[in-house]
């Protein structure tokens, strides 16, 4: 059993809602207990602490913002066949692997062949919450 104890600032949207500004909790200073990987207490930290000062010693303190079950589930098209290539650091897998794919796109035929498998094969398996993000130019 693996617990984890994240205090800091958390914003959490409890429901699932169209009106996120409407359905939110923000915690100034908040804990996060996980246990196993799921969330075991969400609420405010002296509260928690207070009630259990034996895991003062095991609390991660966050300065920036906590967000419970965030899922970075954004895709660029042109990044498809490049997708879990391994890079050391960021400038490293941009410069080996990111710039010689998207440079393929100049190409309108490797274009138009790489969006036809990205809506064939991405699209219908994606999860609904899935940001597509694709610059298009027109070609002259």
């Amino acid at each position: 059993m693996t617990r984890q104890f994240h205090r800091g600032s958390i914003l959490h949207f409890p429901k699932a809602t169209i009106a996120p500004s409407d359905n939110y909790q923000y915690l100034h200073d908040g804990m996060l207990v996980v246990e196993d990987g799921l969330v075991q207490h969400l609420g405010d930290a002296q509260d928690y602490l207070s009630n259990n000062p034996e895991v003062q010693a095991a609390v991660i303190q966050h300065h920036g913002l906590i967000i419970p079950g965030l899922i970075d589930s954004h895709v660029h098209y042109p990044q498809v066949e490049i997708i879990a290539s391994y890079g050391k650091q960021l400038l490293d897998w941009l410069n080996t692997y990111t710039f010689p794919a998207e440079q393929q796109f100049v190409e309108a035929a490797y274009a138009r062949a790489q969006a036809e498998f990205f809506c064939n094969n991405c699209l219908p398996t994606a999860p609904p919450q899935l940001v597509c993000m694709q610059p298009f130019t027109r070609n002259r």
